[in-house]
């Protein structure tokens, strides 16, 4: 579920964003903020060399 919040945030803000929808945008990237920065860590042991990047 995670992964179609952040796929279909991310198509929503750059659709509004051809379309000079720009509230539109504003929120969808509010919510594409809020699903990667609740994005839980993952278990110990499984992580990748690189950590978290910057969105």
């Amino acid at each position: 579920m995670r992964i179609c919040t952040v796929t279909d945030a991310a198509t929503i803000v750059v659709t509004a964003i051809a379309r000079e929808q720009h509230a539109f945008a504003r929120e969808a990237r509010s919510i594409l903020t809020a699903a990667v920065g609740y994005w839980p860590d993952p278990p110990p042991g499984t992580t990748t060399p690189h950590g978290r990047r910057p969105f």
